[in-house]
């Protein structure tokens, strides 16, 4: 039997929570720990271990175990290097197995931006706080240069987590600045809010400083571009006037005029 029919038989003993067989394999038969095995589904373009799979069924004894067996947080094998078992651990909620991640001290949690932003984005209010929390307990601050929190922001005011933004708010995150890069994701906060119609996240991020008249990297477009027709939307229209609010011109130059052609000032 070659290392991946291993792994893969270890991996379905994992999804199948048999706890015994998975030590029956690792401390009888030597396998791999670490080897990857296809993810169910997912054919040969996703691939998965043990632990992977333990962590995003939950099976917290499993977790445990296949950790004091040295089995790997991070594979680079897995989709992209963003997608670890910290991740997926904070994509799903699950503050025990977080935890239990964390001890293992594999992880530093300043690259942890990406566990963040799973969390943020299924609304995973405790697995934010933890982390928020780890970074906090180990006085780390986010490189100046890439703003971490301010992408949890945008995704947090996108989804109309009120909470959550507040949360993020509370913990620094920053609204006015938009990550360098210039896609179509480099939207800042307030204008997802606006965007996506979240009248009470408008509010908020206007009540704590947010730039009225703050543009995404690749347009001039204002937040006052992404109002949609109809009178359910003129009371954000009239908060972000009173806040100073401009709309840009249609057809600006977007680039070449640096900023001069806007109305409605």
């Amino acid at each position: 039997m070659n290392k991946k029919d291993k792994a893969e038989l270890l991996v379905k003993a994992t999804r199948m929570e048999q706890l015994e067989t998975v030590k029956y394999f690792i401390e009888e038969k030597k396998f791999d720990v670490n080897e990857n095995a296809t993810k169910e589904g997912y054919g040969n373009h996703y691939r998965t271990t043990a632990l992977y799979d333990a962590v995003e069924k939950n099976y917290i004894e499993i977790v445990k175990y296949l950790l004091s067996k040295k089995a790997k947080i991070f594979v680079s094998f897995i989709m992209s290097d963003n997608v670890n078992a910290f991740f997926i651990a904070a994509a799903k909620g699950y503050i025990e197995i977080m935890k239990l991640l964390l001890e293992t001290g594999q992880i530093n949690m300043k690259n942890e931006e990406e566990s963040l932003n799973a969390a943020v984005q299924e609304g995973k209010t405790e697995a934010i706080r933890f982390i928020l929390d780890e970074t906090c307990k180990l006085r780390l601050s986010w490189p100046r240069n890439r703003p971490i929190m301010n992408k949890a922001l945008a995704i947090a005011c996108e989804k109309g987590y009120e909470n959550i933004v507040v949360m993020l708010l509370d913990a620094g995150a920053i609204m006015n600045r938009i990550p360098p890069g210039g896609t179509i994701h480099d939207i800042a906060p307030l204008t997802e809010a606006v965007k996506n119609d979240h009248k009470n996240i408008v509010r908020i991020l206007l009540d704590r400083g947010a730039d009225p008249n703050i543009r995404i990297s690749w347009n001039i477009a204002t937040p006052l571009n992404y109002i949609k027709n109809g009178n359910e939307n003129d009371e954000m229209k009239q908060m972000l006037i009173d806040a100073g609010g401009y709309r840009s011109n249609n057809k600006c130059c977007s680039f070449g005029c640096g900023g001069r052609c806007f109305y409605d000032k």
